[in-house]
């Protein structure tokens, strides 16, 4: 019977609500899904090193923990080890969609009337973020920040005009040139026929 490895990775504790939100847990590594397949692919094998290698600042510790699965032969292929820079980073990716999915929230309630403040308080309590994890004020001035970059990334796309077009194809208006042989080969066999 094959067997299941289980990963606990630490994470901050609105990441664990985010992902607890939309996963189960544990969740199975694989290749799909951004949080799954971000772990799928952060996986290496297990090195041997010294203790006094190992130093106290490779370990991170952000407060709370998430638990993966991997299979046997994922953890065969991969290995079952995920660094410490890893760990930040996926602590940082998945803030990142926390990030986006609140934008895209609140600019498209914000289109059907509804008020900035209230979405933020909403989106949070949608997830149960609460003040300590991700602060009302924090979320806010973000959003505000990530409208002016979009605003300036729309100003940017419209002052752009191409100097000259690039065409990689080349265009052929003749007809296409059939070997004789070929066309011999395919007269008589329909002629036979």
């Amino acid at each position: 019977m094959a067997k299941d490895y289980l990963i606990r990775l630490s994470v901050y504790p609105y990441v664990r609500k985010y992902l607890l939100f939309h996963y189960s847990e544990p969740f199975f590594v694989t290749e799909r899904g951004f949080a799954p397949a971000f772990i799928y692919n952060a996986l290496e094998p297990i090195t041997k090193v010294n203790a006094g290698d190992f130093r106290k600042k490779d370990k991170v510790m952000y407060g709370d923990f998430v638990g993966f699965l991997v299979g046997e032969g994922t953890g065969r292929k991969k290995g079952i080890h995920i660094s410490s820079n890893n760990v930040k980073l996926f602590n940082d990716v998945v803030l990142d969609v926390i990030h986006d999915e609140m934008f895209k929230l609140i600019t498209s309630l914000k289109k059907a009337g509804y008020q900035v403040d209230d979405t933020i308080r909403e989106f949070q309590a949608m997830y149960g973020f609460t003040e300590d994890e991700l602060p009302f004020e924090n979320l806010k001035r973000w959003y505000y920040r990530e409208r002016i970059r979009h605003e300036n990334r729309e100003d940017e796309r419209r002052s752009i005009e191409p100097q000259f077009t690039l065409n990689f194809f080349e265009e052929v208006k003749e007809n296409p040139h059939i070997a004789d042989m070929i066309f011999n080969q395919t007269h008589l066999n329909l002629l036979s026929a």
